[in-house]
Order: C-alpha cells, then sequence, then structure tokens
C-alpha cells in the first residue's frame, strides 16, 4: 500500500499538527479514491489560529492602505 500524503495546518505562518494529532481522509471527488490525510482541526486549533490572526491584524492596521496592496499584490503572484 502506497503511504498517503499528510497534509498540517498552516497558522502562524507554521506547518503544525492538529493539537489532538487527529486527520481525515481527503477524496479525489471524481474517483472517490482517498488521496491524502489533512490535520483535522478542532476547538484548540480554532482559539491558536484566532489568536494569531488578531495579533497580525494589530500590526497590519496600522500599514497605509497603499502599502498594504502593494503587499497584497506580491502575495498574489
Amino acid at each position: 500500500m502506497t503511504k498517503l500524503p499528510v497534509y498540517p495546518m498552516f497558522i502562524g505562518g507554521e506547518h503544525r499538527a492538529a493539537a489532538s494529532g487527529k486527520t481525515f481522509e481527503v477524496e479525489n471527488p471524481a474517483t472517490g479514491e482517498v488521496i491524502a490525510m489533512a490535520a483535522e482541526g478542532d476547538e484548540t486549533d480554532i482559539d491558536r489560529a484566532v489568536a494569531v490572526a488578531s495579533d497580525a491584524f494589530a500590526g497590519w492596521r496600522g500599514v497605509a492602505g497603499e502599502e498594504r496592496a502593494k503587499i497584497l499584490s506580491r502575495a498574489a503572484v
């Protein structure tokens, strides 16, 4: 049997497993074949993501609109 890739969550610029260690199967919608496993986030992971996003927003809101547009344009490429 081929080992399936396991995809973690991306929180605060880091790839992380779910706090619980749980994963779920990811299926190809065209075939129903299981093609990967993904981290199964829960309340702990949500709280962690919200805390990181809140910290990021505090710094982001001080950036001028024109500069934010430049940053987002670079990130979109």
